[in-house]
């Protein structure tokens, strides 16, 4: 994934304080004030909560790959299994402009295929992954690679990737948008958590 970030050009710099990154992007090296975080943050409210919106990416994997062992036979699946790879990715990645305690993306499990697909079932497992991605309102698609045995095509949109890709074996990964805690969400609006690293790093007014 971090060449397809490469690709998009998001030259990304990463501040770590107390195991929280922040990550902003080069085009707007500004920070956010403490009051635009605050109203980043509200706007938020209503898209739900990252531990939410983690067991609904992770049930949409899951679903894609049932899909494509019914439709093509002989076709196995089963969860990246690496300690690891499950904490890194139920951990969730960063947002750009929020600190970790505050904000993450939401990411599945890995899903690992028990053998190559043809070309004919590689494009068969495409289509069921772009009718699930489509719920997400995801749309476009991109590919890194797509020679001989080897497929990589990714369905972007809505702050949703969904990646299919072959090398040594088939993956499947879902990576959400941005998405609050919730123990973010459970406070009143306008307010930020007390232990938030973003009460020291965010200036009160002004740029």
């Amino acid at each position: 994934m971090a060449g397809r970030v490469g690709r998009w050009g998001l030259v990304m710099s990463v501040l770590v304080l107390g195991g929280c990154v922040m990550f902003e992007d080069s085009r707007d090296s500004g920070r956010l004030t403490r009051d635009e975080a605050v109203r980043l943050i509200d706007s938020m409210r209503d898209k739900g909560s990252f531990e939410e919106m983690r067991e609904r990416v992770n049930a949409s994997a899951r679903a894609i790959a049932e899909q494509i062992v019914a439709a093509i036979p002989g076709q196995t699946w089963e969860v990246d299994d690496d300690p690891e790879q499950l904490e890194f990715l139920r951990g969730g990645t960063s947002c750009e402009k929020l600190t970790g305690d505050i904000a993450r993306r939401p990411s599945s499990d890995r899903i690992l295929f028990g053998r190559n697909f043809t070309p004919e079932e590689y494009a068969i497992a495409l289509d069921i992954v772009r009718n699930e991605a489509v719920k997400y309102g995801v749309t476009a698609e991109s590919s890194l690679f797509d020679e001989g045995s080897r497929h990589d095509r990714a369905l972007v949109g809505n702050g949703y990737e969904f990646e299919l890709m072959q090398i040594e074996r088939p993956i499947l990964i879902i990576t959400g948008d941005c998405f609050l805690m919730q123990r973010v969400l459970d406070l009143p609006p306008g307010q930020l958590p007390p232990d938030s690293p973003l009460n020291q790093l965010l200036p009160p007014t002004g740029r």
